[in-house]
C-alpha cells in the first residue's frame, strides 16, 4: 500500500527483522532504519518507471522575451518522456536540444523573438531555456514525466511506493548474512513483480500528441522581433 508514513515503515522493519516494534526501544538504531528505508525507496523508484508518478503533466507558461523558466517544482526533468507546446489550440511536439548553430537564425542575446518555439534545453539544475524567445506571451510548454520523489526523513513523511515492497527489500539488506534475509529477498522480489504488474494493468493510456499532426504540418505564424 503506497502512503504509508516513515513512522509506519519504520515500524514494519523492526517486525521484519526481529526487533521489538516498541519505539522506546533501540533508539539508536532508528535513524540507520529511516536511512536504509529511504535509500531502498530512492533505488526502487531510480530502477523503474511507475506508472502512477511517471505518467504526469507539467505544465510552463510562456512569457514575451523571457529566455530561462524554472522547472515545475514537482517535475523531474531527468525522466522527461516527450514535450508539447500549445499552438492554435493544437499540442505539438516540442524537440529537446539545441546547440549554438541554433542561433544563427534566432540570436537570443540580440534579443531576437518569434513564435512558435522551436527547442528546449536543460539550463541549469533548476532552469530550462527556450529557443528562440517567445514574441508573444500566454502560450503554455508541457512535459509528460516523472514526479519527484518524495522525502522519506520525518516520522510524518509518507512513501510514493508500496509500503512491503519497500521493507522487504530493506529487511533482507539488513539481514543479508542469514537464511532469514534470503528468504526476505525471494519475498521482496515477488512483492515487486507484483507491484509493477499491477501498476502496469492501471496505467492511463497516452492521449496527448499521440497519432498528432506532425510540427511541419502545423499552422505557423512566425513573428520576428530584434532588438526591442
Amino acid at each position: 500500500m503506497r502512503g504509508r508514513t516513515l513512522g509506519e515503515l519504520v515500524t514494519q522493519l523492526r517486525l521484519e527483522i526481529g526487533q521489538s516494534a516498541n519505539s522506546a526501544t533501540g533508539q539508536s538504531e532508528t535513524p540507520g532504519l529511516k536511512n536504509l528505508l529511504a535509500r531502498t525507496q530512492e533505488i526502487l523508484y531510480d530502477e523503474y518507471d511507475w506508472p502512477h508518478l511517471s505518467s504526469q503533466w507539467f505544465d510552463v507558461t510562456l512569457a514575451a522575451g523571457q529566455r530561462y523558466y524554472d522547472f515545475p517544482t514537482q517535475f523531474n526533468y531527468e525522466r522527461a518522456h516527450r514535450a508539447f507546446y500549445e499552438w492554435g489550440g493544437d499540442w505539438i511536439p516540442l524537440p529537446g536540444g539545441f546547440d549554438t548553430d541554433a542561433y544563427n537564425s534566432f540570436d537570443s542575446d540580440e534579443n531576437s523573438r518569434s513564435d512558435p518555439p522551436q527547442f528546449w534545453r536543460l539550463y541549469s539544475a533548476t532552469q530550462f531555456e527556450i529557443w528562440p524567445m517567445p514574441a508573444t506571451s500566454g502560450n503554455r510548454i508541457r512535459w509528460r514525466g516523472t514526479r519527484k520523489l518524495g522525502a522519506l526523513v520525518e516520522n510524518s513523511d509518507t512513501a510514493d511506493l508500496d509500503d512491503r515492497m519497500i521493507v522487504l527489500f530493506a529487511a533482507a539488506e539488513k539481514l543479508a548474512d542469514k537464511p532469514r534475509g534470503r528468504a526476505l529477498q525471494t519475498l521482496a522480489a515477488r512483492r515487486l513483480s507484483q507491484m509493477r504488474g499491477r501498476s502496469n494493468k492501471t496505467t492511463e493510456p497516452f492521449r496527448i500528441g499521440e497519432g498528432g499532426r506532425d510540427r511541419r504540418q502545423a499552422k505557423e505564424i512566425v513573428v520576428r522581433v530584434a532588438g526591442t
